[in-house]
């Protein structure tokens, strides 16, 4: 797993969740409520909202979850669904990892670049990490498109001469998908 991010990423904090640690008076995770005989009232974290036309990074962030144990994310996958848990309709404008390079790790963090995402549409994404040590967990954060934009699609992004994804201003984000 990638333990520096591609192309010298800084995360933003402001589209960061931080899994909760077991002494954070959280209570028992939905499923494992049920599991239990609980019924659960639980609505899942939100990123903040994004455009259809940004390409951003989101994180996931499971120090305090790992706290004291040493252990680093060793395997990081993103997968993308409607809110309802239903597939994504195959549109070139669905909510998109943006290339082969992402997600991506960084100690206890994990870190996916995406873009694209039809307006108006709140998308889950789910996290799933293995860790070094063998732990295993998975964070589903919703993602909401705004109406601030078309609908963008992913080959709608700049591509240098090399294949590399760019920005409207020329910064590179990530080797095109082979």
């Amino acid at each position: 797993m990638t333990t520096t991010l591609p192309n010298g990423l800084v995360p933003s904090a402001l589209r960061l969740y931080t899994v909760p640690g077991a002494s954070s008076g959280g209570g028992c995770r939905p499923d494992q409520c049920r599991m239990r005989g609980f019924q659960t009232a639980f609505k899942s974290p939100s990123f903040p909202k994004k455009a259809s036309a940004d390409v951003l990074d989101y994180s996931v962030d499971w120090s305090i979850w790992g706290a004291g144990t040493g252990d680093t994310i060793e395997d990081v996958s993103v997968s993308i669904t409607l809110s309802d848990g239903s597939s994504l309709p195959g549109t070139a404008y669905d909510l998109a990892v943006i290339s082969d390079k992402w997600p991506a790790a960084d100690g206890m963090v994990g870190v996916v670049m995406l873009g694209s995402g039809v307006p108006g549409t709140t998308y889950r994404v789910l996290f799933e990490i293995e860790t070094a040590q063998g732990r295993t967990d998975n964070q589903v954060v919703l993602l909401m498109i705004t109406n601030d934009t078309p609908a963008t699609s992913l080959s709608d992004a700049l591509l240098a001469a090399n294949g590399t994804i760019v920005t409207a201003k020329g910064v590179a984000l990530a080797a095109a998908a082979s």
